[in-house]
């Protein structure tokens, strides 16, 4: 059986000018640990650029066998029907247009394709089913804990209270684990037919899914930089690929 094709949403990030260049110039990439998290899990991973025709994102998702929505930046709060907040962050518009869109045909289907949603990733897969958002965890809830580290993205700084009868427990077979943590927003109303599988001690939600479907899982933090030390993180790409590559799902 061929390997599942993983899409990963790709990002802007800008680059350095070449000697002939005046300017910096936006090229389309993801952090390496996301593809090889997929790869180790024994799937094909491929790229998805940001594009915002129709067409090309119908075509590319009949392709895909599951998505990969990864961290990046901020998600334009227009699309949640907000105003931006004074401590909003860099926000791109052509990213957040071609991901809504994938992400929404997905869920569109009876049984959705596994989708594997990272920090902004999970925001936006919330954002996509109808859900809204927190755009700054520090100004917006009290005594909250330090949600964007300083230290090494493989490096846990804080816990995660998992929900039981979660598909996330059942991957993770704990109700408490310690990971990493890089946002300063956060799901704040969740979309209907979502559920809450995991908070933090000071409420901030950390994993969302639907448990109508058979692998749709959104976590803020970034199992990505701790799945090549930490088994658990692991086996959560290994089910999502695994989802990807049986029939039907």
């Amino acid at each position: 059986m061929p390997l599942p094709l993983i899409g990963i949403a790709c990002g802007f990030r800008h680059t350095t000018p070449a000697p002939y260049d005046r300017d910096s110039t936006l090229e389309h990439g993801v952090r390496e640990q996301y593809v090889d998290a997929v790869v180790r899990a024994g799937g094909a991973p491929v790229l998805l650029p940001a594009v915002v025709q129709e067409g090309t994102l119908d075509r590319i998702e009949s392709a895909i066998d599951g998505l990969l929505l990864p961290g990046g930046d901020d998600i334009a709060p227009h699309h949640y029907g907000q105003e931006p907040h004074p401590a909003l962050d860099d926000i791109s518009p052509e990213c957040d247009d071609s991901q809504l869109y994938l992400t929404r045909l997905i869920l569109s289907r009876k049984r959705p394709k596994p989708v594997l949603a990272v920090c902004r990733g999970a925001q936006l897969l919330n954002v996509a089913a109808g859900g809204t958002l927190l755009q700054d965890i520090p100004s917006q809830i009290e005594n909250p804990l330090q949600h964007r580290q300083v230290s090494n993205t493989s490096l846990a700084s804080h816990t995660i209270h998992i929900r039981q009868d979660t598909l996330l427990h059942a991957l993770f077979a704990t109700s408490e684990i310690r990971t990493n943590s890089y946002h300063h927003q956060a799901i704040d109303r969740i979309a209907d037919g979502f559920v809450v599988s995991a908070e933090t001690s000071d409420g901030v939600i950390e994993g969302i899914e639907r448990p109508d479907a058979p692998f749709v899982i959104g976590l803020q933090c970034h199992p990505e930089a701790l799945s090549g030390l930490n088994p658990t993180y692991q086996e959560l790409f290994r089910r999502f690929v695994n989802t990807a590559a049986t029939p039907g799902s």
